[in-house]
């Protein structure tokens, strides 16, 4: 009795012993087949999307939804890389109301093959952790050097101590480029040289006070040009004439030495050639001879 229970112990050890291996190797397979590195990001108030990585097999098939409260809406635009490694999926179109008492969404990732079964993935974002915001609107310079600007289109009405702007001054003249932060409108320009040119540029994001993620700058609105441009004008004038003259030197060089110019406008001055006949030559040899005649 003592050995047949002893057999079925160690058969009964074997057994959970492989199932787990075979649950372990199951879970390992699986989660290699699951889409990775799932980011989102929102942009241009309406626009969402979202990026992840997975593993290249033949005949694989992954598709993402979009998931808030009862809404559920599929990713209508799917790009990929070269490798077919990285999957982009763009949301045009996602306004929906109450965004401010309601911020969370899901986004699940699942896909079909016919090699192996497709471990879907789900994660929860938070929309202002990931909201890029719009540039600031309808930049102006007023001639008292005051700079205004209006905030940039949401969703929603959010207060202006929810912005955090930031302004980047370039001297062109000497190449420099100043950046300050938190700044409000009207916001004067001081300590501007007016006699150099200038160019002003605004970004804007979102405070951590209001939920937002504060790495995430908006892009740069186009350049303004304030200060005078003469300096710049004669500098370019300058400039460009010097570039013209040297290519104008170069190719008269690469003109002259192809085409021999200089050999033929100014070619060598030949040497005369004397001829002298033979009765003048016995003259001048007699003439030799008699002085050399007196000399002894």
């Amino acid at each position: 009795m003592k050995t047949k229970a002893k057999s079925i112990m160690i058969h009964l050890l074997l057994f959970v012993c492989f199932t787990s291996l075979a649950n372990l190797s199951y879970q390992s397979n699986h989660s290699r087949t699951s889409a990775k590195d799932l980011q989102c990001i929102f942009y241009n108030v309406t626009y969402l999307n979202c990026t992840f990585h997975m593993e290249v097999l033949e005949e694989t098939q992954y598709f993402l939804f979009f998931s808030r409260k009862k809404h559920t809406e599929e990713c209508p635009n799917y790009t990929q890389d070269m490798q077919k490694s990285k999957t982009v999926c763009h949301f045009p179109s996602l306004n929906f109301p109450n965004y401010k008492d309601f911020p969370e969404f899901t986004i699940y990732v699942n896909g079909t093959s016919k090699q192996t079964v497709i471990q879907p993935l789900s994660q929860e974002f938070y929309r202002f952790e990931i909201e890029k915001l719009n540039p600031p609107l309808h930049v102006s310079v007023a001639d008292d050097l005051r700079l205004k600007w209006e905030q940039p289109p949401f969703s929603f009405q959010i207060a202006p101590i929810c912005f955090i702007y930031e302004l980047c001054i370039d001297d062109l003249h000497l190449k420099i480029k100043t950046q300050i932060e938190n700044i409000n409108t009207p916001y004067t320009l001081s300590n501007l040289d007016l006699s150099r040119r200038y160019t002003l540029q605004l970004r804007v994001k979102g405070g951590g006070s209001c939920g937002f993620n504060e790495s995430l700058w908006s892009d740069w609105t186009e350049a303004i040009y304030v200060g005078s441009e003469k300096e710049n004008v004669s500098n370019n004038l300058i400039l460009a004439l010097v570039t013209v003259l040297l290519i104008m030197i170069i190719f008269l060089v690469c003109i002259c030495r192809r085409y021999k110019l200089l050999f033929r406008l100014y070619p060598p001055i030949p040497h005369p050639k004397i001829k002298i006949d033979e009765a003048s030559l016995k003259w001048i040899q007699a003439q030799g001879h008699t002085s050399n005649s007196n000399g002894y």
